[in-house]
């Protein structure tokens, strides 16, 4: 959208001092009072903030393809080159990256053995059909050229300036959700890691009131900002992108350790499963690459 790294520390620093989307989130966090309600209605608001105005462009743009139709050439789809693509890919990877924080979570969720896994195929396959339809729409209103703001282009294609704004502050909302959503679930790792014996005792410490890993927030907050402040959008991408890829790599890895290690254990277990995993390990080293 054009934000510079100013704009997003900003939202992160928000983000941060609001730790799960509310300044009751905030209080809770020092032990001052419990906001379960306002934490569930601040998620659901985001979501709609930044579904609605998504949607709204989808049926424009659809209506606007329909009226006139564009035809893509092969050459377009070729004129990146290899490298091209996979660049691209690990945009996507970042894009579909981070379903599995809801996992993180997952011990304070009930019933997390029967809603987990729905949830998180209902989310992925939800997210695909809102980039395909968001990738038709793009390409079917301003074509294949290269952008660095291609949704605020399109709805100014469709809808003026006036959508351009509209679709900025979607964007903000959004970047605002995903890092809310952050702070609820990565700072569980490194304070999983320091029970574990694995990081610094201080991520274990728990605040008395409110049970919440309140050194590791504060931990995560910091380096969060120091790394938007010290790099481009596109930089911290990349970097973001590339530890998922290591982490994936790490998962598929111990799926099939586990697989020999305990070949009756009772869990979700997909066909297939150790060939998933070594493929899975051959796209991430070639994404690495």
């Amino acid at each position: 959208m054009g934000f510079d790294t100013r704009v997003l520390t900003g939202v992160g620093v928000l983000a941060a001092v609001t730790e799960a989307g509310s300044f009751a989130r905030a209080a809770e966090t020092l032990g001052l009072t419990p906001s379960g309600v306002s934490r569930a209605a601040l998620s659901s608001a985001l979501a709609i903030g930044k579904l609605l105005p998504l949607g709204f462009l989808i049926v424009l743009g659809i209506g606007h393809a329909i009226a006139h139709p564009v035809l893509i050439h092969e050459s377009d789809m070729s004129a990146p080159g290899g490298g091209g693509w996979f660049v691209a890919l690990l945009a996507v990877l970042f894009a579909y990256g981070g379903w599995e924080d809801a996992l993180v979570p997952s011990g304070e969720v009930k019933e997390s053995r029967r809603v987990l896994p729905f949830a998180l195929a209902a989310g992925l396959c939800a997210a695909g059909v809102v980039y395909a339809l968001l990738q038709y729409v793009t390409v079917a209103t301003i074509g294949t050229a290269a952008t660095g703001h291609p949704l605020a282009d399109v709805a100014s294609s469709l809808m003026g300036n006036a959508g351009r704004k509209v679709i900025s502050v979607a964007a903000l909302i959004s970047t605002y959700g995903y890092l809310a959503a952050s702070f609820v679930s990565a700072p569980r790792l490194p304070y999983a890691l320091a029970v574990e014996g694995d990081c610094p005792p201080i991520l274990a410490t728990l605040h008395p009131r409110s049970d919440t890993p309140v050194y590791a927030i504060v931990g995560f907050a910091i380096v969060g900002c120091a790394l938007a402040i010290s790099g481009t959008f596109l930089w911290a991408l990349a970097l973001s992108a590339g530890s998922m890829t290591v982490v994936y790599t790490g998962i598929c890895a111990a799926l099939i350790r586990l697989r020999r290690k305990r070949p009756a254990a009772d869990a979700l277990r997909i066909p297939f499963g150790t060939i998933v995993a070594i493929v899975g390990i051959a796209l991430c080293a070639v994404l690495l690459t």
